[in-house]
């Protein structure tokens, strides 16, 4: 973890949460600006979403 910028400290936190299912970042610093900006909220809100809906979210992403 030595070194790592804001915007991978913070993806890695909304990663751990969603793989051990226990909070390890809040609201607040997920829409903190400093924390994060837009595309990694971005990229955050895609991984809850294909945590909890598995790759067909994707799918339906391409059919635009």
């Amino acid at each position: 973890m030595k070194g790592i910028s804001a915007d991978g400290y913070t993806i890695y936190k909304a990663a751990k949460t969603v793989y051990t299912e226990n909070p390890e970042i809040t609201a607040t610093e997920l829409f903190d600006k400093e924390l994060a900006d837009d595309l990694v909220l971005y990229i955050i809100f895609n991984g809850f979403l294909v945590a909890e809906n598995g790759i067909k979210i994707l799918e339906l992403e391409g059919e635009k």
